[in-house]
């Protein structure tokens, strides 16, 4: 019955973004993805995240994208599909983590007291409100179950040898499936060593030890992913976030160790949450001067000497749960190595199962007391249920679509370029040019202040300025974007239709139109505006060859009829005699 309970309240908190659109990365990965109209796994298997060569190209989580296609077969392309299938995942999660806490601790009451914790926590919105995080709701999933079937293979061993290689293999299979949602699932043996040596062996190292040819078994996974993702992919890491990008190494694990203390801090009371925190206003530049930065170090040394006396004492539970989450955000800490991001809701998703875990185990051991502990505990259990569930539904409206995502985003966290730059799109969709021009020029300010080019507000404040008919604003925007992303096809094709219309800029126009034509041999709008540039020059042969290469890939297009046309019609004028006559 707990294990009903607990789906049917997964879903229930959550339900409220079964009506949400696409947002955020959605519109890359799931909405505009072309893959995803194929079931088969190989596509998925051979190409990155993001099917580009860009800086994300590092990314590799074939069974994600696998899973969307299952999505879109069963649902079609639309939003609900993924968001229903992301409800249920994290409801199936809250029955896999009761359990799992049943199983290492063999106490009902505190396995559905962290299964009910973490189904609710608000931390997890961007997770499940967001499509895109089905790679953490996959790979907390499987990693989830790897730790449960490693618990049994050592429980089994050695008086049922064979029950023990079986629940190895499922272990083994569990941990690669969850690398193959995402990278970050590394952390999986680490977890489970974890749980091995705290609860299953009662903090007795030695004895853990012992066992190591187990964990042999756990290498044919990780290299199988490893190898495949090397040969996909390749051994290259994310840039850094642009804030960290002039960090020393000191600075930045100053900055990790600030952003830490506020996670931590996040996971307790989750009122302060934000899609993204990269703030250019405040780069990470945190030195030993800083009060906050080196207060965070002496709390997180505080923490382990809290640990450390647990540990002595026999709380192996309370230990465990620091331990997770140290083991579990560690490789996204930005401690190690610089990642993509500063700091993100999402990657609390998996580590956030420690603390709740703990929290668990110290209301369900208030409860069973008597008197003034028991009434103590009752009155947190309840005052945290009320408010992560009242919290997680209110969040989850953030997410309802990239309009309402983005406008809570710059309340939140104003020095942020790409909340900014989003607001202007939404501004631009409705039509409101004065509102729109502002965003972007927010966004750029930003960026700039902070010694960078905001590119994306340059390439959408550059669309604006020539539907308002400033052509050479608009130029001198289009160039800059150029200067950072010059195979930028669709800004190469609007900078070449504002060029075409000058004689003096006629000639680099039929230039940039020429090296999109060779980038998109197959694509018809190129050589479509490359003729007309070429007429405009009278060009006329040129011009000519152009758009028959046009109407050879759209043979559909009416439009390019008329151009060949006004091309042949406008030669005969001028005295020239081109070849054929018609189409």
């Amino acid at each position: 019955m707990p294990c009903v309970a607990l789906a049917v309240i997964a879903f229930v908190v959550f339900a409220n973004t079964l009506g949400a659109g696409f947002t955020y990365d959605d519109a890359t990965i799931i909405r505009d993805n072309p893959r995803l109209e194929q079931l088969g796994p190989g596509v998925f298997f051979r190409t990155t995240y993001w099917g580009s060569a860009d800086a994300e190209a590092t990314l590799y989580r074939p069974l994600t994208l696998l899973s969307f296609a299952v999505d879109r077969a069963i649902f079609g392309p639309g939003p609900f599909g993924v968001h229903l299938a992301n409800v249920l995942l994290n409801a199936l999660i809250a029955v896999v983590v009761y359990g799992l806490v049943r199983s290492l601790v063999r106490h009902r009451g505190v396995a559905t007291i962290a299964a009910l914790l973490f189904a609710l926590h608000p931390v997890h919105t961007e997770v499940v409100a967001n499509g895109v995080g089905r790679s953490e709701l996959g790979a907390a999933l499987f990693a989830f179950l790897a730790v449960w079937s490693h618990v049994n293979a050592v429980r089994s061993a050695p008086a049922n040898a064979r029950r023990a290689i079986a629940w190895t293999a499922a272990a083994a299979g569990a941990f690669g499936t969850a690398l193959f949602f995402k990278e970050s699932a590394v952390v999986t043996p680490g977890l489970m060593l974890s749980v091995e040596w705290l609860i299953v062996d009662e903090g007795r190292w030695r004895r853990t030890i012992r066992r190591w040819p187990r964990w042999i078994v756990y290498l044919i996974p990780f290299g199988l992913f490893m190898a495949t993702r090397q040969a996909v992919v390749g051994s290259g890491l994310p840039a850094p976030q642009e804030v960290m990008a002039y960090a020393s190494g000191l600075e930045r694990m100053l900055y990790a160790s600030e952003t830490l203390m506020r996670q931590a801090g996040q996971l307790l009371l989750p009122w302060h949450l934000c899609a993204e925190y990269a703030d250019y206003r405040h780069l990470a530049a945190r030195t030993v001067t800083d009060p906050l930065a080196v207060g965070s170090v002496v709390f997180w040394m505080a923490v382990a000497a809290l640990l450390v006396w647990l540990y002595r004492r026999g709380h192996h539970v309370l230990v465990l749960g620091g331990v997770w989450m140290a083991v579990a955000i560690l490789p996204v800490s930005n401690l190690l190595f610089p990642i993509g991001t500063v700091r993100a809701d999402r990657l609390l998703f998996l580590p956030s199962f420690g603390f709740v875990f703990a929290l668990a185990w110290l209301l369900g051991a208030g409860l069973a007391r008597r008197g003034g502990a028991r009434v103590a505990s009752m009155i947190a259990m309840t005052a945290f249920t009320i408010f992560y569930a009242v919290r997680t539904v209110d969040r989850n409206r953030d997410w309802q679509s990239q309009e309402t995502l983005w406008a809570a985003t710059v309340r939140q966290n104003p020095g942020s370029p790409l909340a900014w730059t989003y607001v202007g799109d939404a501004h631009r969709a409705r039509g409101e040019l004065a509102p729109a021009e502002a965003a972007y020029h927010r966004a750029i300010e930003l960026r700039d202040a902070a010694g960078f080019v905001a590119v994306d507000a340059h390439a959408r404040y550059a669309e604006l300025l020539a539907r308002r008919g400033q052509r050479d604003r608009a130029a001198e925007h289009y160039r800059l974007v150029l200067t950072h992303r010059p195979d930028d096809i669709g800004v190469i094709m609007n900078l070449g239709e504002i060029l075409l219309h000058e004689p003096a800029t006629r000639p680099e126009a039929i230039e940039r139109l020429e090296h999109v034509c060779r980038l998109r041999p197959r694509d018809f709008r190129p050589f479509a505006n490359l003729a007309q540039a070429r007429r405009l020059a009278g060009h006329w042969q040129p011009a000519l060859e152009a758009i028959e290469r046009a109407i050879a890939l759209e043979p559909r297009e009416a439009g390019l009829l008329e151009i060949e046309s006004l091309i042949r019609d406008e030669a005969r004028r001028a005295g020239v005699d081109l070849p054929g006559g018609g189409s």
